[in-house]
């Protein structure tokens, strides 16, 4: 389990695949807000962005998982251009 609002979405899926592919297929993602706000200060995020970093976080890992190729700029985390991801 991970806290989507203070991880990366890239890092995310990534693990994600991994267990998918070692569980044959097995894995589901599901994602939810937590309640335990202690890694936010960790990572440097500003409490006040709680809403938004969920949502923006939410809708480049609903990206990622559509498209092998993908670029993305959002306001809370860093762009991507031409990322790749790669199943080997």
């Amino acid at each position: 389990m991970t806290v989507l609002s203070s991880n990366d979405p890239v890092r995310v899926y990534e693990q994600f695949s991994t267990l998918d592919a070692v569980s044959r297929g097995r894995a589901e993602i599901i994602v939810g807000r937590s309640s335990f706000i202690e890694s936010f200060p960790l990572f440097g995020y500003n409490l006040n962005d709680y809403e938004d970093l969920f949502n923006e976080k939410l809708q480049m890992l609903l990206k990622i998982n559509k498209h092998e190729m993908m670029s993305w700029e959002g306001k809370l985390r860093p762009s991507l251009e031409h990322w790749y991801l790669s199943t080997n």
